[in-house]
């Protein structure tokens, strides 16, 4: 049995465990995911990073979406996560594929700074 159960075709690609101390202390030791998703189901699925809650080194079970807003809607999506990385300072850095550059011959992975919330 999964120590967290995830949606089928979520795709998770990368998972780090935070360590900073740029967001609040319940983050400390929990797991984040870049969902990738589907793209040939009815309703989309994943498209998201996630946070997955650790207490004492145990997965509760649970996770809550972090970094949303890939999908505009069931026909497009801006992007797809690929990875998260942390900063030495303590930021997420999630990574994803472009939507524009998915069909050409040059692809890139775009990088963007998830701000702590307060």
């Amino acid at each position: 049995m999964p120590d967290i159960l995830i949606q089928p075709h979520s795709a998770s690609m990368q998972m780090m465990f935070y360590t900073g101390n740029q967001f609040p202390a319940e983050y400390e030791g929990n797991v984040f995911a870049a969902e990738h998703g589907s793209w040939n189901r009815a309703k989309r699925t994943g498209y998201k990073i996630i946070r997955g809650m650790v207490k004492d080194g145990v997965p509760s079970g649970e996770y809550e979406d972090f970094v949303t807003g890939f999908v505009i809607d069931n026909a497009r999506v801006f992007g797809r996560p690929v990875g998260i990385a942390q900063a030495k300072d303590g930021r997420a850095w999630p990574q994803y594929l472009s939507n524009s550059l998915r069909n050409s011959s040059i692809s890139a992975c775009i990088s963007a700074m998830v701000l702590p919330r307060v």
